[in-house]
């Protein structure tokens, strides 16, 4: 049996990062094809085709040895298990095995030295194969879809101890608790005993006009989400969305470093 070919769809694609308030660039993004970690990377924007594409975003914990080499440890390796095994998903698309492979090269690299044991970093990533997206997260770096009816959700699932109070009856959505409750209860980290933590993967087919958003807590910790995502749906393409989101961060200060990529998909995007 054979499989008819992709059409080759068009992806309009911005990016933007910077190091914030802090010293030190802990987030990394993979973007065409390649972990890119810039203390500053002003918008930009790329058309690619979405015949076979992953991005994704990796956030670093601040708290953890070697964050900024975990975040694009991960990624680097992500990329890799996939390009080696697209297979490990019965839909051919990126998959948790994939993010697992991730976690133990991870381990491979940083675990045994001393000062680097327990490094720890976010993923968020998509995979696009045609008209068909995979999103996997672990953490709490964010995937948004937002659709060309000004529909909006959230494609990935935090992984908070304040979500899983959420999920658990114990805390109420919408209500703001104390920062403690903003810690993870899951990501990747550097510790071979570390491997069941939590990942969360969703996928949907794509239509004409349909906005993918990939960004680090540094985003959306800093913004009122409701307005800022009206904003994106408002933003005529791409570069008008990160370079809106890049200023309105600037402009409350930046306290973390933060890093967004979006994206319009559709042939005349």
């Amino acid at each position: 049996m054979t499989t008819a070919p992709l059409t080759p769809t068009k992806l309009r694609v911005a990016a933007t990062m910077h190091h914030g308030r802090n010293p030190q660039q802990q987030d990394a993004m993979w973007l065409a094809g390649e972990a890119c970690q810039h203390a500053d990377m002003p918008p930009h924007e790329t058309t690619f085709t979405a015949d076979n594409r992953l991005f994704a975003i990796a956030d670093g914990v601040a708290t953890s040895p070697g964050a900024s080499r975990a975040s694009k440890t991960a990624l680097k390796a992500l990329a890799d298990a996939l390009n080696a095994h697209p297979d490990w998903s019965f839909d051919g698309m990126l998959g948790v095995r994939h993010v697992r492979a991730a976690q133990a090269a991870l381990c491979d690299a940083l675990a045994s030295r001393a000062l680097a044991w327990g490094s720890s970093t976010t993923l968020v990533a998509a995979h696009l194969l045609g008209d068909r997206l995979a999103v996997v997260n672990s953490g709490d770096s964010r995937a948004y879809l937002i659709k060309s009816n000004g529909r909006t959700r959230q494609l990935s699932r935090d992984h908070t101890e304040l979500q899983h109070l959420i999920d658990s009856g114990q805390a109420q959505p919408g209500t703001e608790y104390a920062s403690v409750y903003q810690s993870l209860s899951d990501c990747l980290i550097a510790d071979p005993e570390a491997d069941d933590f939590a990942v969360h993967r969703e996928t949907i087919q794509l239509q004409t006009g349909d906005r993918l958003i990939l960004c680090s807590d540094g985003v959306h910790d800093v913004l009122n989400e409701p307005e800022w995502l009206a904003t994106m749906h408002a933003a005529p393409d791409p570069l008008a969305m990160v370079t809106t989101t890049r200023k309105a961060v600037l402009e409350h200060g930046a306290p973390d470093n933060f890093s967004m990529i979006a994206m319009t998909f559709g042939v005349d995007a």
